[in-house]
């Protein structure tokens, strides 16, 4: 009885970390963890399939998948997935990025050019953040002249931090973020897209993913589906 307790029990840990090892590994960037953890916790509660998932600079996350080919899909916009250096035969819309101007509890900003007034102002690095490109689009755009040159953070979730804390008085981040972070800011206000190239925000399969193609395109069609189409839209995508 004792052999067969422990049998079921090895076999019950094998089964185990096979079904975990056949999850699909999800890469994001780190400004979207919020949508894109709302879609795995729905698509595991609905299909009763694990995703694992990490976060980060989408640069950073693409030159991990092309150096070890782990990354089954891929979350980010189109431009940074273009100049990925392997093929994504498989992609699906997931939805348009929007820029906004967040600003600080203690602020308040009446019309974007009241930004022009302070002195500690963020937006992303146009070179590792497709919203940093859009923000210096829209800067450029409105003829915005700055008495303290605004600080350069690498990705969008930095500056939610400092905005949450109060170490920044105003910054440039996407709809998503301002929307997670609610009340911990004063508000934000969305800026007009046709300042800035559209962000469109996509899945993307890498063409050297080991995955099962049935996992891979189980997971696409939930990432179409109604329930899915509303968790991307209640996010602001």
């Amino acid at each position: 009885m004792r052999a067969l307790s422990l049998f079921l029990l090895v076999l019950s840990w094998a089964w185990s970390l096979s079904a975990q090892a056949e999850a699909l590994l999800l890469g994001a960037a780190a400004g979207y963890k919020k949508p894109v953890e709302a879609l795995a916790q729905h698509y595991t509660a609905s299909e009763g399939r694990e995703l694992r998932r990490f976060y980060g600079n989408i640069g950073q996350i693409i030159t991990q998948s092309e150096r070890d080919g782990r990354v089954d899909v891929l979350i980010a916009d189109a431009t940074f997935l273009d100049q990925a250096p392997f093929a994504l035969p498989q992609r699906v819309d997931l939805g348009v990025g929007r820029l906004v101007l967040a600003w600080a509890k203690g602020v308040n900003l009446k019309q974007v050019k009241d930004v022009q007034t302070l002195e500690r102002v963020a937006l992303p690095d146009a070179r590792q953040a497709i919203y940093g490109r859009a923000a210096e689009a829209f800067i450029r755009y409105e003829s915005l002249v700055f008495g303290v040159p605004p600080k350069v953070f690498s990705t969008v979730p930095q500056i939610s931090a400092y905005l949450r804390s109060g170490e920044i008085d105003a910054g440039f981040i996407n709809l998503t973020e301002a929307l997670a972070l609610g009340e911990s800011i004063g508000g934000y206000l969305e800026l007009p897209v046709s300042s800035y190239a559209p962000i469109r925000i996509q899945a993307a399969v890498p063409a050297q993913t080991d995955a099962a193609q049935a996992e891979v395109d189980a997971f696409l069609l939930f990432l179409q589906s109604p329930p899915a189409q509303k968790i991307l839209k209640d996010y602001g995508l």
